[in-house]
């Protein structure tokens, strides 16, 4: 049978021998950021006891420059939008540079059944005060585990958030906006 649930900023879907767990709270700020990574609706998958997507690890045994990188959204398995994290580092000096202070504010949470196994939807803010989008993110899991199938969306939600989007448009070298998602494969 599968099973869903929230518990402590994450989601959980199973099935089968299939496991998905999905980051779904904002970082903290602050102090209790510091060891905190820009990882919102990322996702990693277990097929049994074997990692199928993962991240990249906190890189932190490989010097400060790949610490930061771990914790940066391009290091997980979500979307990234144009190289922009979707939580910052304060820019500060010395420990403070370390610390998130621009981080999502609302992520909204949903797990529910669909047609033929759980359905998981999030969404976050954390490219509103740069682009004015808002990331929404489906996952779902088939009853048996064999099925997985996702939706990314970036989308304007407010009269305010068109604009900001239309002024980030009007300043950019090319039309449209420039994304990834990133699915890293567990080694």
């Amino acid at each position: 049978r599968p099973s869903d649930g929230l518990a402590m900023g994450f989601a959980r879907m199973s099935a089968g021998r299939t496991s998905v767990i999905i980051d779904a709270a904002p970082p903290p700020k602050g102090r209790a950021s510091f060891d905190a990574h820009a990882s919102t609706l990322a996702f990693e998958l277990t097929s049994g006891r074997r990692p199928l997507l993962s991240n990249c690890g906190s890189g932190a045994n490989f010097g400060e420059e790949w610490r930061r990188a771990g914790r940066a959204t391009p290091s997980h398995s979500t979307l990234c939008l144009e190289g922009y994290s979707s939580a910052r580092l304060s820019g500060g000096d010395g420990a403070r540079a370390e610390f998130f202070s621009d981080v999502p504010s609302h992520v909204p949470v949903e797990i529910s059944q669909a047609p033929d196994g759980i359905r998981f939807q999030g969404g976050h803010d954390g490219w509103l005060k740069t682009h004015g989008l808002t990331h929404a993110r489906t996952l779902e899991l088939t009853f048996d585990g064999r099925g997985m199938v996702g939706e990314d969306l970036l989308v304007c939600l407010e009269e305010a958030d068109k604009k900001r989007f239309a002024e980030v448009q009007e300043n950019a070298l090319e039309p449209g906006v420039l994304f990834q998602i990133r699915f890293h494969i567990h080694p």
